[in-house]
């Protein structure tokens, strides 16, 4: 997305791996890389003070709505202990609507602060000031079109090197059973 509103296309750019944090910083400082992605705060903090990088655009002003994250089973998790699974969906549902009351409508939002802060040993100003929140649906669903675009993409790039059927990998079983336990997601009363 970002290279389309540039006016350019993949054949306009060589991918360089770099591991995060202080080697990106170093290529990016001494020229051998041009442009990163980051999406830790730190990696934020550290690079505007070592003086590698500016933030030009998130992700969600680029591609509204892209699909930044999602929660991944191994077979063996999903088929053999399914009350587990099925507990931990829930438990991630109501943790994900707290985190998106918090961000998207302000309730406790300082307490949510606080625990990101606690859980993560990020300093609670750089959560408060420096973290773009994640976007997320608050019944957890994948945005599967998007995701069929992104794999579309990469497949007309002959960046994949077979198709991947996206029904294959995504699987709302779990989640369509907690929505029937938690009821679909309803905006906070203010």
């Amino acid at each position: 997305a970002a290279l389309r509103l540039g006016g350019l296309t993949f054949d306009d750019i060589e991918i360089v791996i770099s591991d995060f944090g202080e080697q990106r910083h170093r290529h990016l400082l001494d020229g051998s890389v041009d442009v990163s992605t980051v999406g830790r705060p730190s990696s934020l903090v550290e690079g505007r003070e070592a003086g590698a990088f500016v933030v030009w655009k998130w992700a969600n002003e680029t591609q509204p709505g892209r699909q930044q994250f999602a929660v991944t089973f191994s077979h063996r998790f999903w088929t053999e202990r399914p009350a587990e699974a099925q507990s931990y969906v829930v438990g991630y549902l109501q943790g994900l609507r707290a985190y998106y009351d918090a961000f998207e409508h302000g309730v406790n939002k300082d307490a949510a602060i606080d625990a990101l802060a606690r859980e993560s040993d990020y300093d609670r100003d750089v959560i408060a000031n420096e973290m773009v929140p994640a976007l997320v649906n608050p019944d957890g669903y994948l945005n599967r079109e998007g995701m069929a675009t992104e794999l579309q993409w990469l497949e007309n790039e002959d960046v994949l090197p077979r198709p991947i059927p996206l029904d294959r990998v995504v699987n709302h079983g779990y989640l369509d059973a907690a929505i029937a336990e938690l009821g679909p997601y309803r905006t906070p009363d203010r």
